[in-house]
């Protein structure tokens, strides 16, 4: 996350706050954030090499028309646009032809082709609901911001689009529901215990790296309560083993469990779904006269 927030000038805020941290503890790993974005995408290139390899020999795969679609957040700026590929550049995507770099699919349009392709795949019947002259909003519930876009439908066959309204997004995504949830946990344990567990308040803990114990109960939530998440259905959690031996009812803390209730749950994800819903209904205000959206998409790790 830091790498990628890096590529954007003047951070504030929890941004900053991010950005800061590792450059404090460990300054001297600092390298340029488009160095390190090359090299982890030269990893992903070498992986996907041998994934083909693998399943379809060398020789077969490639001769397929393979491409690499580039698609940035809607609030992502021209300079940390230009960054990112600089650092695909550097990676060797657009040389090696594992796969192809297509400089037409650098533009906003590639998510909403190929989200209407991903609809013919998995729900034909969505597909069929539009038609030219509708418009259809895109909302990518990311992990550290949510970005909206609605398109319009110039022509079904061949399939062809035109932007409907300005990209727009906010930093409230997946990993907002995560701190919401330590929040939560703090509240639960009283300062005290979350102490013993994480070795400061929940506002002054590091962003970047959890203490182990901490780290491992937001696993579980994640991977549990979080990713389950109905409305309905409460989880227990497992506590620390510094908290094994704490029993508190009226909390909801019995033998070292900590019950996460409905509506507890509801309350970690209601500020990141709000703001969606909120930039949801400005995305339909601003859509151009006839292209109002009569679908929205929900992509990424915050729609679970």
């Amino acid at each position: 996350m830091r790498t990628k927030l890096q590529l954007e000038p003047s951070p504030v805020g929890d941004t900053l706050q991010i950005m800061q941290e590792p450059q404090a503890r460990f300054p001297e790993a600092d390298r340029d954030p488009v160095v390190i974005a090359a090299t982890f995408l030269r990893k992903v290139r070498h992986h996907i090499s041998s994934n083909l390899n693998e399943h379809y020999g060398e020789m077969l795969w490639r001769t397929m028309p393979i491409a690499l679609v580039i698609t940035f957040p809607a609030v992502r700026s021209d300079r940390a646009k230009d960054r990112a590929m600089n650092a695909i550049e550097r990676a060797g995507s657009s040389k090696s032809g594992v796969p192809d770099v297509r400089p037409d699919d650098y533009d906003d349009r590639a998510r909403g082709r190929s989200t209407v392709h991903d609809e013919d795949l998995h729900a034909g019947v969505q597909r069929k609901e539009l038609s030219a002259g509708d418009g259809f909003m895109i909302c990518d519930l990311g992990g550290g911001t949510i970005d909206l876009i609605t398109y319009g439908i110039l022509a079904m066959k061949p399939f062809s689009v035109r932007e409907a309204t300005v990209g727009s997004g906010r930093q409230c995504g997946a990993t907002w529901v995560d701190c919401e949830f330590i929040k939560w946990f703090e509240l639960k344990l009283g300062r005290e215990n979350f102490i013993k567990v994480v070795g400061c308040l929940a506002k002054d803990r590091y962003c970047t790296l959890l203490k182990t114990q901490l780290g491992r109960i937001l696993r579980d939530f994640v991977s549990s309560a979080k990713s389950g998440f109905s409305c309905t259905v409460e989880y227990f959690l497992q506590l620390p083993g510094a908290l094994g031996q704490v029993a508190d009812p009226a909390r909801g803390i019995v033998d070292g469990d900590i019950r996460l209730s409905a509506n507890d749950l509801k309350g970690r994800f209601q500020p990141s779904l709000a703001e969606a819903c909120e930039l949801i209904k400005n995305q339909v205000q601003e859509a151009r006269q006839g292209e109002a959206p009569s679908n929205v998409k929900l992509i990424g790790p915050l729609n679970c």
